[in-house]
């Protein structure tokens, strides 16, 4: 199995360390994402938050979170509510993987 790339291959390696900073920020910030995706007001709310989070999580190299974001994305347009539930559980699950580990103090 080969090594995943990054978006922030083939920079200077001072520039591929302010970017893994920003993405571990993005990490960080994907509870939040997750409670305002699954508390939306409605679909058409739920559908905008899926949408900003499957642009800015590929930008970020979270293929498969972008991915699945994009599905339930489809699924928010196509009102079809069974195959969003499904999407949603698969969408939790995969941003709880992506969640930086706690760091001991």
């Amino acid at each position: 199995m080969g090594v995943a790339s990054s978006p922030a291959d083939g920079l200077p390696l001072a520039a591929q360390q302010q970017f893994e900073g920003l993405r571990q920020c993005f990490a960080v910030g994907l509870d939040a994402r997750w409670r305002d995706i699954s508390q939306a007001a409605d679909l058409p709310a739920q559908q905008a938050l899926l949408h900003r989070l499957c642009g800015s999580a590929g930008s970020f190299g979270f293929e498969r979170l972008g991915q699945l974001a994009r599905e339930a994305e489809g699924h928010c347009v196509s009102g079809d509510t069974a195959a969003l539930a499904v999407s949603l559980r698969q969408l939790e699950f995969e941003i709880k993987a992506a969640q930086p580990l706690p760091t001991a103090s």
